[in-house]
């Protein structure tokens, strides 16, 4: 009888644990990245916000305005992808393009890894 219910316990451990492991683990689809993402983010430097708005749009920069860069955003095939409209500098920028896979997302951290260069960025709210 005690091997039976060690045995059980056993199981039912391995069976949360896996569990966890699944919900943790698991790839977000388009849908649920582009109703997760919008919001406001903060870098590694607090002094950076990147803006995604639920209307397709986004700004990003430092203090105080927080809006240099702006453009438009969509979600496709786990991937963000960010057309800049608007950049300082004569609009030097403008018209291009970046594509970053979500790595990780949930409600309090965004990691990014840029599609060319590999970097990784993690933004938290």
């Amino acid at each position: 009888m005690k091997t039976i219910i060690t045995i059980g316990f056993c199981i039912a451990v391995v069976g949360v644990v896996l569990f966890l492991f699944y919900r943790h683990s698991r790839i977000l689809g388009d849908t649920e990245i582009r109703q997760m993402i919008t919001g406001s983010w903060t870098g590694e430097n607090p002094k950076f916000v990147m803006t995604i708005s639920p209307d397709g749009s986004f700004t990003h920069g430092t203090s105080p305005s927080h809006d240099d860069i702006a453009g438009v955003w969509l979600i496709k095939d786990g991937f963000i992808v960010m057309t800049t409209t608007k950049s300082p500098q004569n609009n030097a920028l403008a018209g291009g393009v970046v594509r970053s896979r979500v790595l990780n997302l949930d409600s309090h951290r965004l990691s990014l890894s840029h599609d060319k260069s590999g970097e990784t960025m993690t933004l938290t709210r």
